[in-house]
């Protein structure tokens, strides 16, 4: 008997599979299954978020800057299209950031239909 177990938070797979005489074609099967999930795993997109001197936020994506909140729906519409790419956005900033513009840029992820939204504070530089 082939078992196959698939965590969705991190592409894990596990196996276990007692091959037998009639089970051989089977596990081929869940080989395949298995090598099917690894390339369609989660791929997330990198965002940057910095507070700027004054009470905007400058966002980097894709090789652009976006100044928020100036360009909060050019923004939105490049995010949208890194959907299509992508199932998670990944939110990288320093701890200097204010949470306001963290909190814009998870707003404007979440509506862009991301799968999971998540960040990482850095230690200023």
């Amino acid at each position: 008997m082939a078992e196959m177990a698939h965590d969705q938070r991190g592409g894990y797979s596990r196996i276990r599979h007692h091959i037998g005489d009639r089970q051989r074609c089977g596990g081929l099967i869940v080989i395949g299954l298995m090598m099917l999930g690894a390339a369609t795993a989660s791929q997330h997109l990198d965002i940057g978020v910095w507070g700027s001197g004054d009470s905007r936020c400058r966002v980097e994506f894709h090789g652009k800057s976006y100044i928020l909140p100036e360009a909060r729906s050019d923004l939105q519409t490049a995010l949208l299209e890194g959907r299509k790419q992508a199932d998670w956005l990944h939110i990288t900033n320093d701890m200097t950031t204010p949470w306001r513009c963290m909190g814009e840029v998870m707003t404007l992820g979440a509506k862009a239909k991301f799968k999971k939204v998540g960040f990482i504070s850095e230690p200023p530089q």
